[in-house]
């Protein structure tokens, strides 16, 4: 009964969402509304946010940086309901080199549902979770998703979950200048650990530093291949991020060295032998690369541009406006 009655209030919030949006912007005229359940959520590198979305109206949409957004802001994870308004075709950019897109249409007014609706199982590489069989994706038509065929709908899927690899553990995202809706420093502040070998790697007492301060990481942490770890000061972090339940979260001592400062400063990763793993700098620091990486906008984080590269450059690196822990 109560679950029926919160799907009860989601329905109810998002028929009044979409008056509030069609009466709103009359003057959106080849817009057309939609509406659905998240299934696919992907980060883009060109600062957008594709959603592959189920019924009723679902499909593939892009949040833009250009998106009117209401609520509860941009897409946040598989679960949520979105609706709205469309736009032109977009493209999500997935990695520059070699470059990798997909297709879908852009979002022009959006609202969504907040946190994921209850009752949802999130879909997995493995399976299509939560009762949606591939079968049943299969079962959208063409036509529902304004032109884009089964064939097509499939590849997005896969290549949303078919990461490139780098062949050894790299770091691959940093957040040192953190947005109060997500905490404070030094304490929130995260890195984030992935696994581009083929086999698991035990991190048991490898080594975190900045330029000031090291930690070492503790006993029996382990990183499959092809998976992310997120090592942070405090065990809040976690709740102040929409994570997947099976993303870890290693939390270290208060801080990451001595904090990571925004400006300037400098990140290693090395084994319990001192054995270098990898390293980055950013904004005035060039103790590692020179020149270095762009220092931190507030609330953006300091990420890969793909999984596949690692020149040991600024190059490799890009200034990302939607931070994604663990993703």
């Amino acid at each position: 009964m109560l679950a029926e009655l919160r799907r009860s209030d989601v329905r109810v919030f998002l028929l009044s969402l979409l008056v509030v949006l069609c009466v709103g912007a009359p003057f959106f005229v080849r817009a057309f509304p939609f509406g659905g359940q998240t299934q696919v959520h992907h980060y883009c590198y060109n600062s957008a946010i594709y959603a592959l979305l189920g019924p009723p109206r679902g499909g593939p949409y892009i949040w833009t940086p250009s998106t009117k957004t209401y609520q509860f802001g941009p897409p946040r994870g598989v679960g949520q309901w979105l609706l709205g308004l469309t736009g032109p075709p977009y493209y999500c950019i997935v990695t520059r080199s070699p470059i990798y897109v997909k297709e879908g249409i852009s979002i022009m007014m959006m609202g969504s549902s907040g946190p994921a609706a209850p009752g949802f199982s999130p879909y997995n590489q493995a399976s299509y979770g939560g009762g949606y069989s591939q079968g049943s994706y299969s079962s959208y038509s063409q036509a529902s998703y304004k032109g884009y065929s089964q064939s097509s709908y499939s590849s997005y899927a896969q290549a949303a979950y078919t990461q490139p690899t780098i062949g050894h553990v790299v770091i691959s995202e940093v957040y040192a200048h953190v947005d109060p809706a997500y905490g404070s420093e030094p304490g929130n502040e995260w890195v984030e650990i992935y696994n581009g070998a083929t086999t698991t790697v035990d991190l048991s007492g490898w080594i975190i530093a900045d330029a000031s301060s090291t930690d070492a990481l503790p006993s029996g942490v382990t990183l499959a291949p092809g998976k992310m770890l997120v090592v942070t000061g405090t065990t809040t972090t976690r709740t102040l991020w929409t994570l997947d339940e099976n993303i870890r979260v290693v939390s270290i001592n208060g801080s990451i060295g001595n904090g990571l400062a925004a400006n300037g400063d400098s990140l290693t990763l090395k084994k319990p032998d001192g054995t270098m793993v990898d390293d980055v700098s950013w904004g005035t620091n060039k103790r590692i690369m020179n020149p270095s990486a762009p220092a931190f906008v507030l609330g953006r984080s300091l990420m890969r541009k793909a999984l596949q590269v690692d020149s040991d450059t600024a190059s490799d690196w890009t200034m990302h406006s939607n931070p994604n822990p663990g993703l």
